[in-house]
């Protein structure tokens, strides 16, 4: 029996182009899991905003102004 996790890749409307994630099992509930691709999992409160490009940035942005706005401060 393996250990590794295993996600569940979700998107909350059709028009989003990220993907929010869930580990199966759930076990990394509020880590706000996510990708642009379905290859590199990455983590908001690990990776955002120093592992995104330029591009992804903008788009995550777009996609979730909460929490780029929460990151800034701002909430």
């Amino acid at each position: 029996m393996s250990d590794a996790l295993k996600y569940d890749f979700y998107k909350l409307h059709e028009t989003d182009i990220i993907w929010k994630v869930r580990t199966i099992p759930d076990t990394k509930g509020g880590s706000l899991l996510f990708s642009f691709d379905k290859e590199r999992v990455l983590s908001f409160w690990r990776d955002y905003p120093h592992e995104l490009s330029k591009e992804q940035l903008i788009l995550f942005e777009k996609e979730f102004p909460y929490w780029a706005k929460h990151y800034r401060g701002e909430d």
